[in-house]
């Protein structure tokens, strides 16, 4: 079993107890009730049974979106499914800072601009009648002539350095946790959720109640999806966190975390906080068990149809790169073409470190895919400018 020593048997005898050729799924079944809730959870924090009769039409959509999505990034090529896995981050993190940290709704484009480095102060550019500059792609979704307007009267929900920094720390680890093959992403919690931390120094985990809650996670007699959004509602009232309050981002994070260990994706991170574009997102009842499964299958549904429609255009834009400048072919304009693919924003300089050729060079590159209507501007801007898949 998991985090045990298997004794030996004696020589000529057989342990007691142990099959030669036990089925791994036993053997998880087995470590699921080793780890149940001790007697010292109380009943009102335990799992209530869900209604599978009305969570049956929510979970067969939400396993299907999410199915049809996991199948096609992990049928597609490398490239592409780099670039979509990092342009689903960015969408999960512009829904949760317009969510659970009820702030104005980012572009997701906006988001991969401020990680490179590329935007400045977003309130006091909106405020200065500069929304269109510092945030191009958010003002482009609010329409031409209303994005000053709106994002001016939006200047006091706009993420700040602090919670921008959490969402695009969230971004990165979801990531990351999309690249996980071999190592279980519940082996260390704390390491998983310590970038999400908003207070310096490490984040402290209660042992006990960290087990008790990985225990139900892990029960197999839960669908992995359900088990994901139970996971997540238990998070909040597990008490595992030492001096800190529980936040929606880690519970949902750690439900991220239990499909992977559940084996329910294999290419790509649980969509969930993903919006289609500016407005506030309904309130997430996770302290409500009759309600939150269905909440959260339905999310997940619809997160999943945006994935699938970020694929579909990615792949649109692979087969024209293809087509127009021979991306899969050796040459410096073919790995600039995927790199476009890999990555959401790409600047002129960092084509340059990437292929080892002058900033001047990529910029041509950059200039033969934009006339290929591959790529086009992102920024608006005249100079440091960013490009990004048509």
């Amino acid at each position: 079993m998991m985090g045990r020593e298997a004794e030996e048997p004696t020589e000529g005898t057989e342990a007691e107890g142990q099959e030669p050729w036990r089925p791994v799924w036993e053997d998880a079944a087995a470590e699921a009730m080793a780890m149940a809730p001790p007697s010292w959870l109380a009943p009102s924090r335990r799992w209530p049974e869900p209604d599978w009769r009305a969570l049956t039409a929510p979970l067969a959509a939400a396993e299907d979106a999410l199915s049809r999505l996991d199948a096609g990034a992990e049928a597609a090529s490398p490239a592409l499914r780099e670039g979509l896995v990092a342009r689903m981050a960015f969408a999960e993190a512009a829904g949760w800072l317009a969510s659970a940290a009820d702030r104005a709704w980012i572009h997701p484009r906006d988001l991969a601009l401020a990680e490179a480095g590329l935007l400045g102060d977003f309130i006091a550019a909106a405020l200065g009648g500069h929304a269109r500059t510092a945030l191009p792609a958010t003002a482009g979704a609010s329409g031409p002539g209303h994005a000053g307007a709106l994002l001016a009267a939006e200047a006091d929900r706009l993420p700040d350095g602090a919670v921008l920094a959490q969402g695009l720390a969230l971004a990165r680890t979801l990531r990351r946790l999309a690249r996980l093959t071999q190592r279980d992403p519940l082996t260390d919690p704390a390491a998983l959720l310590q970038p999400l931390a908003m207070e310096a120094g490490p984040l402290r985990l209660r042992p006990e109640r960290l087990a008790a809650w990985r225990g139900a996670a892990l029960d197999p007699a839960q669908p992995p999806l359900l088990a994901a959004a139970m996971a997540a509602a238990a998070w909040m009232t597990a008490n595992a966190i030492e001096d800190e309050q529980p936040m929606p981002v880690q519970a949902l994070l750690l439900a991220a975390a239990v499909a992977r260990r559940r084996g329910r994706l294999r290419a790509i991170p649980l969509p969930f906080w993903a919006m289609t574009g500016p407005g506030r997102a309904a309130a997430l009842p996770l302290r409500d068990p009759a309600v939150w499964p269905a909440v959260f299958l339905d999310r997940v549904a619809l997160a999943a149809r945006q994935g699938l429609a970020e694929l579909a255009r990615l792949r649109e834009a692979e087969a024209a790169a293809r087509q127009s400048v021979g991306m899969g072919r050796r040459g410096h304009l073919a790995a600039a073409a995927e790199l476009v693919l890999r990555r959401p924003v790409v600047t002129a300089r960092g084509l340059a470190r990437q292929l080892g050729i002058t900033p001047q060079a990529a910029l041509r590159l950059l200039k033969r895919l934009e006339a290929a209507r591959v790529i086009r501007e992102s920024t608006g801007r005249r100079s440091f400018r960013a490009y990004g898949i048509f």
